[in-house]
């Protein structure tokens, strides 16, 4: 069984001291031990979360470790799928094309090849390039 925040099982203050602890941690295992309360099953859990819950915050250690989580876990951090810049799969979708798409969705995002990148970048400046060399070739021949 693990408890989240023992302090709050105990009904004590976050990064209370050993007595406060002991004391509450006495207090309510009076209340619900298992011989004061024979035929109730739910007080006889809540003793053993109790039990739990002091032997944590009994060890130097372990303490020290729940008081590091409840120390960098206070301030409130936006959720997966929340806050401004959340991810927003719809969005996504149909800018992308994911959702249930066919080869005949892509079709219509098909560049023309005089707009694709490798006429672009390869077959134009080899075409002016080309050109560019017949003009100089006429140039030089007619002069």
């Amino acid at each position: 069984m693990s408890i989240h925040n023992p302090y709050k099982t105990l009904g004590v203050k976050n990064f209370a001291d050993k007595q406060t602890i002991k004391s509450a941690y006495r207090r309510l295992a009076l209340k619900y031990h298992p011989d004061k309360n024979p035929n109730n099953q739910q007080a006889h859990i809540y003793f053993n979360q109790v039990k739990e819950a002091y032997d944590i915050l009994s060890s130097p250690s372990q303490k020290s470790i729940v008081d590091d989580k409840l120390k960098y876990s206070s301030a409130p951090m936006p959720r997966y799928g929340q806050g401004p810049y959340a991810f927003n799969r719809q969005k996504w979708d149909n800018a992308h094309h994911t959702k249930n798409s066919t080869p005949e969705d892509f079709s219509s995002t098909k560049k023309p090849f005089l707009e694709s990148t490798i006429w672009i970048y390869v077959i134009k400046p080899i075409l002016f390039i080309l050109l560019a060399s017949i003009l100089m070739l006429l140039i030089i021949k007619l002069s």
